[in-house]
């Protein structure tokens, strides 16, 4: 038995990193490591903190001089974003307290949209004398607040970055009080959000239609895929694209999306496919069902929120996947897109054999697999482009390759 288990460790490793998209067929179950994963999350959300003297004072101040919205605290963020955000602001109340017996907040007070994209928490443990919020004040930084919002946060985060007041949003209690006073009728600007022209994000524009595309079963098509941005060649790239006119699918990681949420809505409005590729680049076969449904809702509010679009394409860090995680994709609607050509840019980091290697690997149908964080592919792609086109291949996007895909498959190439 234990020769056997090597033998499965020596043919797995051997593999995943040749790019194959591996199908993983149970074995004796592993035990579940919870807290090794609990141990990740805080740090990928990013650090929350406590506000003392004047930055607390301002925030105290703006949830005083402004109605709140008609939209409270649990409109805002999502049932697990609450979740999220009472632990890290109980994170800074502790990190920050000289007792260590202070008390577990269990309610958020009013949330505070800042004009940077962060949020703050002023903690309804006790009140000014208008009635306003006056408790512990925690700032939830900007890369940490998106993934907690519901669709209404989002779009009220969205109106607080770019109002030409950039002045704050602040949001009702999510306790309100019986009195009537915080929920008094609401002046002009208390109405603004829920106006079409002012609720409606910038990036969340729909796209230009796509010219007609190709008819991929008479033409050789092939979809160029990058993976794990956007990242700081991204743009450049996207420049790269645009100047060669191919089209191209982007598979995200969802923390990064938070960094680059501009790229993002360019890479939509350009025409290009976007896709989820997990928050943190999660190993599927590795995380339980729930998590693994966590990382792709995560991502997916993510993509909503810079770029206003959905996907179902789903491409599973290093091509893995099981039965129990393309049970999650199959009841969210999603496909699992792998691929047939590995450059392996990652490990060359040499524009010429990424180059190569995608051009010996070119067939009809093909999706080739590069990264866009690097920068040797950035140099390889007009090559790349030139050299297929040359071959007589189509560029094409992986939806224009695979029209429509069943939810729960995997997919090598067209």
């Amino acid at each position: 038995m234990r020769r056997h288990r090597a033998a499965l460790a020596l043919l797995t490793a051997v593999l995943l990193p040749l790019g194959a998209c591996v199908l993983l067929v149970p074995q004796a179950r592993v035990p579940p490591q919870p807290q090794a994963v609990a141990a990740v999350a805080p740090t990928d959300l990013g650090v929350a903190t406590a506000l003392h003297g004047q930055a607390a004072e301002r925030v105290i101040a703006q949830v005083r001089g402004s109605t709140p919205m008609t939209q409270v605290a649990a409109d805002v963020l999502s049932g697990t974003g609450r979740v999220t955000a009472l632990r890290l602001v109980n994170q800074a109340l502790a990190a920050d307290a000289s007792d260590t017996a202070a008390p577990a907040v269990t309610d958020l007070g009013q949330v505070v949209l800042q004009p940077d994209g962060s949020a703050v928490v002023v903690l309804g443990v006790g009140t000014s004398g208008d009635g306003s919020a006056s408790g512990p004040v925690v700032r939830l930084p900007s890369a940490t607040v998106l993934p907690l919002l519901t669709a209404t946060g989002v779009r009220l985060r969205e109106l607080a970055m770019t109002r030409a007041s950039s002045t704050a949003i602040v949001t009702a209690s999510a306790t309100p009080t019986p009195a009537p006073t915080a929920q008094a009728p609401a002046p002009t600007p208390a109405a603004q959000p829920t106006t079409p022209a002012a609720t409606t994000p910038p990036a969340a524009v729909a796209a230009p239609a796509a010219p007609a595309a190709p008819d991929c079963a008479v033409a050789p098509c092939i979809a160029l895929t990058f993976d794990d941005g956007p990242g700081t060649y991204t743009a450049a790239l996207l420049d790269a694209l645009a100047a060669k006119g191919a089209p191209a699918t982007f598979f995200l990681v969802g923390r990064n999306i938070a960094k680059y949420p501009e790229v993002v809505a360019r890479e939509v409005a350009e025409g290009h496919a976007v896709g989820n590729h997990t928050w943190d680049h999660a190993w599927l076969t590795k995380i339980s069902p729930e998590d693994v449904g966590s990382q792709l809702d995560q991502t997916s509010a993510a993509i909503q929120a810079a770029a206003g679009v959905s996907t179902t394409l789903v491409r599973p860090p290093y091509g893995a996947s099981d039965e129990a995680s393309l049970a999650v994709l199959a009841s969210r609607g999603d496909a699992a897109i792998c691929w047939s050509v590995d450059t392996e840019d990652w490990k060359n980091r040499d524009a010429a054999v990424t180059t190569q290697r995608a051009l010996e690997g070119a067939a009809p149908g093909a999706i080739i697999l590069m990264h866009d964080i690097h920068e040797s592919t950035l140099a390889a792609i007009p090559g790349i482009i030139d050299g297929l086109r040359a071959a007589g291949y189509t560029l094409v996007t992986v939806p224009q390759l695979l029209g429509t895909t069943t939810p729960g498959q995997v997919y090598r190439h067209g």
